[in-house]
């Protein structure tokens, strides 16, 4: 079996994987999991009060969850590639916790890896940088491994920027990281 098979199996089964992203390692689970988006909140020591990222390949891939056609021409300004996108949750998405005050960050990666997990997978993951709240994000599989040895990892090469990736609210323009 295929390390790609092997994540997206993990997925499927309720638990975390850690993977590259285009500036920093990212951990993420299945969005529809209940039990699977409590894992990642006691893994990473998260707050409640913290949203999450939903990383896909595919605009098609976030349609559950935020409103395509009344944002398609803004979001693609920056897509895909590394930019993240706080946009409003679509009225009666189905989302168990990962957004904050009805809205939701997502992203369509060009990431290799990221764009072959979302695809085999067959939809968006939640994703979130790989560290413990509060300490820098992993820029190396062996810091992964030392941070979550129980996670499974996907491995591949970081994306090229030097950090984790920008965050704006897609209404107002306002940045959140640049």
């Amino acid at each position: 079996m295929s390390q790609l098979q092997e994540a997206v199996n993990t997925l499927r089964l309720g638990k975390c994987v850690a993977y590259p992203t285009e500036g920093v390692w990212g951990l993420g689970c299945d969005p529809y999991n209940s039990l699977a988006l409590l894992n990642l909140k006691k893994l990473k020591q998260r707050d409640d009060n913290k949203g999450y990222i939903l990383l896909a390949s595919s605009l098609e891939q976030l349609e559950d969850f935020v409103d395509i056609s009344a944002n398609r021409e803004r979001l693609m300004t920056k897509w895909p590639g590394p930019h993240t996108w706080i946009v409003k949750l679509k009225r009666g998405a189905k989302v168990l916790n990962l957004g904050i005050n009805n809205t939701i960050a997502v992203r369509v990666s060009n990431h290799q890896t990221i764009e072959m997990l979302c695809n085999l997978f067959g939809g968006a993951i939640v994703s979130t940088s790989a560290n413990l709240q509060g300490n820098k994000p992993a820029m190396t599989l062996a810091e992964v491994k030392e941070i979550f040895p129980e996670v499974f990892v996907l491995e591949g090469e970081l994306g090229g920027i030097a950090k984790s990736t920008p965050v704006q609210y897609l209404d107002t323009g306002v940045w959140v990281r640049r």
